[in-house]
């Protein structure tokens, strides 16, 4: 959901800027998502928004996608945690 609410926003705000790359939908998702997955695909890293509002946005995308991933990996840890807990409750239970 914020990737697509940024992708909307960059396009909205990098329309008005002068040389700006990621002036309409497509370019404004395809960036999104190779920002989102580390990806180079026909040079979109090296694109960057040209306007204080689009590296702003940016800045939230990149922001979001950091605790998005920390989400994950607590939960993965949570479910490990938890699941060696239980075996040593298993094992110490006669």
């Amino acid at each position: 959901f914020i990737s697509a609410a940024v992708s909307v926003g960059l396009v909205l705000v990098e329309r008005g800027s002068p040389g700006s790359q990621l002036s309409d939908l497509p370019s404004g998702v395809s960036w999104t998502v190779a920002r989102l997955l580390r990806v180079n695909v026909d040079g979109l890293q090296e694109i960057e928004p040209l306007s204080r509002d689009g590296r702003d946005l940016a800045a939230v995308l990149a922001l979001c996608a950091t605790l998005f991933a920390a989400l994950i990996v607590g939960a993965i840890v949570s479910w490990l945690t938890k699941a060696d807990e239980e075996e040593e409750e298993e094992a110490v239970a006669p």
